[in-house]
């Protein structure tokens, strides 16, 4: 259904370029089928380096005035990337466009939240850029120019995250933004479908987020900027303990997010982390549980001082 979506676009004039990541199945051997019929696919095979990799191989192949990026499990509106290329000619001085996108589940389709976030910037009511500029790829149209001209590369040592650390990074050098209120790509929400589904994402996600904390372009931004991605990830990290709530993995989860946050306890001071209400949340939670064992527990020296007893 990908594939389709492409070979049918309303605008003929696009490059398709398809990365075959290392694949093990049948995937080559379609893609070359696809070939023979269009010769707009442009197929280009290499070892599984990941998925930062295989976006900077598309990158650097790529010949046309724009990008978009396009999961192998979604699929387009056909008409998707004529709007999203009219949007772009019809404002020159637009850098990145975002569009809405349909959830899928079980073949059903469900507008994102995030449309209401583009209406709502499309008429000035928020100027909340950061909010519907993080984590995804695909509902996005990325002027090249701008991003040759910054040198913005995905970091190809990452996991996961490696689209948002993409993005922030087209954030620190202020691009202009467009808004396309347009619902253009189909995101399937399956269970099973990303490394989102396994228990390493925690551990992978806060490596991404020291990755950034490191660079000399997120120490340039303000204080309130980098809150701002900080909270990011600490949603994405409750989002993940959420899911595996009932886990076996759930208590190596939970350790791995203590240590994130006493990591963030050691870079900014309380009141400024305070400013964001899951971390308040969660110093509060805490302190409760702390106050729950010390009304059961009482810990105290023995007669001759060399044990303690409870």
């Amino acid at each position: 259904k990908c594939l389709e979506s492409l070979i049918n676009q309303t605008l003929n004039e696009i490059e398709i370029i398809v990365v075959n990541d290392g694949s093990t199945d049948n995937s080559l051997n379609i893609l070359q089928e696809y070939a023979q019929k269009d010769k707009r696919f442009k197929i280009i095979n290499k070892q599984n380096y990941g998925p930062g990799s295989a976006r900077n191989t598309g990158l650097d192949n790529a010949t046309g005035e724009y990008i978009m990026f396009l999961d192998s499990d979604d699929y387009y509106e056909l008409n998707a990337c004529e709007v999203a290329y009219n949007y772009m000619q019809d404002n020159s001085n637009c850098d990145i466009g975002i569009f809405s996108y349909n959830n899928i589940f079980k073949d059903k389709k469900a507008i994102n939240w995030r449309y209401k976030y583009i209406e709502d910037m499309a008429s000035g009511t928020n100027n909340h850029k950061m909010y519907i500029f993080l984590s995804t790829l695909w509902n996005k149209i990325y002027n090249k120019t701008f991003l040759n001209k910054y040198n913005i590369r995905f970091n190809e040592e990452l996991k996961t995250a490696e689209d948002t650390i993409y993005n922030y990074f087209h954030y620190f050098n202020n691009p202009n933004f467009g808004f396309i209120p347009q619902s253009l790509v189909n995101y399937r929400c399956t269970e099973n479908n990303t490394l989102s589904s396994t228990t390493k994402v925690s551990e992978s996600d806060i490596h991404a987020f020291k990755s950034i904390y490191n660079s000399n372009e997120f120490k340039k931004q303000t204080v309130e900027t980098q809150l701002l991605i900080v909270e990011h990830f600490l949603s994405n990290l409750n989002l993940h303990l959420n899911k595996f709530r009932k886990s076996k993995d759930y208590k190596k989860i939970k350790n791995t997010v203590n240590q994130f946050y006493k990591f963030l306890d050691s870079k900014y001071p309380s009141k400024a982390l305070e400013q964001i209400d899951i971390y308040k949340e969660y110093k509060r939670n805490n302190s409760k549980i702390r106050k729950v064992l010390q009304s059961i527990f009482s810990i105290t020296n023995t007669a001759n001082k060399t044990h303690k007893q409870v």
